[in-house]
């Protein structure tokens, strides 16, 4: 490489490590990169995914109209699938296991 093109590298490193900060590498390499979403309980977790699912059905809804419906399906699929990776999947385990705990012993 050229003295030129490893400042510009080295400047673009520089920047990235100031503002580039929103995603995050994935230790256990399954996915590239992670995010963190910060919220206050798992009632707020619940109506995010409400919200998700309610914005695809008014989308879906909306998909017959031409002026509209171009790109749905896609903008759909992409909710519903940060809809998929909110859901506490491993709470839901947990709460299973505790409701037969608890059936268990009546």
């Amino acid at each position: 490489m050229k003295i030129n093109e490893i400042e510009n590298l080295n400047e673009i490193k520089r920047l990235s490590d100031g503002y580039l900060n929103k995603l995050k590498p994935n230790h256990d390499k399954t996915e590239p990169y992670t995010v963190e979403i910060k919220l206050r309980n798992y009632s707020e977790l619940g109506c995010i995914i409400s919200g998700l699912l309610e914005l695809c059905v008014v989308a879906l809804n909306e998909s017959g109209n031409p002026e509209r419906g171009k790109n749905v399906s896609t903008n759909v699929r992409s909710i519903l699938e940060v809809a998929l990776q909110l859901l506490p999947v491993d709470e839901f385990d947990l709460l299973t296991e505790i409701q037969q705990a608890l059936h268990q012993n009546e």
